[in-house]
């Protein structure tokens, strides 16, 4: 199975030519103008199975009725089953940051997370759990020194370690981190699929391909952690 992923393309959209021929192509949210989307997607799907994304903090509520028209499977706290019994689960929240769209306290956040189904087997959030890619400096207000924080959420990433049949996690929000991935303590393999960096220029690939493991795939886990 090959499946691919991007995310944060604000309006830059790669030619759909440089999307991998795969099953699945992932799109962890800020797709940039629905209109835009729209057209691009169309030609996407020839090159694809199917696509399956969900907003992020720059797709705004008004747009929301737009982005479930679009010719893709959205997802907003809710499920996709693809062939062979793969589930895929996705959810656009973030922290607050600024005034955008689909952000929460922490506090709210770890209703969000427990919702997400034991059985999942790929999950695509637009924000990363804390500790994974979320390290923000910031200039402090004055002088030119910087502080930094990490600004992932930890109610995420407590419920993605509790995931036993997890197998990947695609995220993206903090563009400094795009092309970064690894692995939790479960054997999940986790993807930071931004497409912009901190200046909002492509880093690199139009996409990130990705292999999963087959072993892992229906419905058991060789290494639950």
């Amino acid at each position: 199975m090959r499946i691919a992923a991007l995310s944060d393309m604000h309006w830059k959209l790669p030619l759909p030519a440089e999307i991998p021929v795969c099953d699945i192509l992932l799109i962890a949210g800020d797709g940039g103008d629905t209109a835009l989307l729209r057209d691009w997607l169309e030609v996407v799907n020839e090159r694809v199975g199917v696509v399956v994304g969900i907003a992020g903090n720059h797709d705004f509520n008004d747009r929301q009725p737009h982005l479930r028209e679009l010719p893709w499977v959205y997802l907003e706290d809710s499920s996709y089953e693809y062939e062979l019994g793969l589930k895929i689960y996705g959810s656009p929240w973030t922290k607050p940051f600024l005034n955008w769209s689909f952000m929460l306290p922490e506090s709210d956040l770890s209703a969000k997370w427990d919702a997400i189904p034991d059985d999942t087997n790929i999950l695509i959030t637009h924000g990363p759990p804390y500790g994974v890619c979320d390290f923000v400096e910031r200039p402090l207000p004055g002088n030119r020194s910087w502080e930094g924080e990490h600004v992932g959420s930890k109610s995420l990433l407590g419920r993605v370690l509790q995931l036993e049949l997890l197998q990947l996690h695609v995220f993206g929000h903090i563009h400094e981190y795009g092309g970064r991935g690894g692995e939790y303590e479960t054997g999940a393999r986790w993807q930071n699929v931004s497409i912009l960096d901190g200046e909002y220029n492509r880093w690199g690939p139009a996409a990130t391909e990705i292999q999963l493991d087959e072993r892992r795939t229906h419905g058991h886990n060789d290494n639950p952690g």
